[in-house]
């Protein structure tokens, strides 16, 4: 067997690839570790916005607020933010104002499992557990109707013959103008 020099160039040139091996390694280690330093955001829109003046939304309607995942409802008591998620899994419910419900005209109606709300939000068909829930609603001081998704109306106890919701803050998710 002949033992085969390596030439000083032959040399410099295997380490110049070991060298660039551990410096792409390394490289690659502080460019993860500095990715986690800065993770990406994802930016949600503001949970409290304004949503109209209360006489843009006429007694008897049921207005979806475009983006925001919310229906305003406009009753003859006053104004409701109803939050538009399904309470069985999280779908997003669709209003019909010429189905008829328990409550006379109007439903929305999950397409996902077909569950049902009466026009006040109250489930009454289909698997879905609790009625829709509720943002807080009150008035800005420049008149507009301000809606504040942090705080939100969740039922307290499932009954047999319905949901029982706890009055005292019942008040603070209905505004009446």
């Amino acid at each position: 067997m002949q033992d085969k020099e390596t030439s000083r160039r032959g040399f410099i040139g295997l380490l110049v690839i070991a060298y660039s091996s551990i410096a792409l390694y390394i490289g690659g280690a502080l460019v993860s570790f500095l990715r986690f330093l800065f993770p990406y955001a994802i930016y949600e829109p503001p949970q409290k916005f304004k949503v109209g003046k209360p006489e843009d939304y006429p007694i008897g309607t049921i207005t979806l607020i475009t983006g925001r995942g919310l229906w305003i409802g406009s009753y003859s008591e006053g104004f409701a933010g109803l939050i538009a998620k399904c309470t069985h899994l999280g779908c997003k419910p669709n209003w019909f104002p010429l189905k008829d419900g328990p409550l006379g005209q109007g439903i929305f109606e999950c397409p996902c499992h077909g569950s049902k709300y009466d026009k006040y939000a109250r489930n009454f068909a289909g698997p879905a557990p609790f009625p829709l829930r509720r943002a807080k609603l009150s008035l800005a001081p420049d008149g507009r109707l301000e809606v504040d998704k942090t705080e939100v109306l969740e039922p307290k106890v499932k009954m047999q013959d319905g949901i029982e919701i706890d009055e005292t803050k019942m008040e603070d998710f209905f505004l009446k103008i």
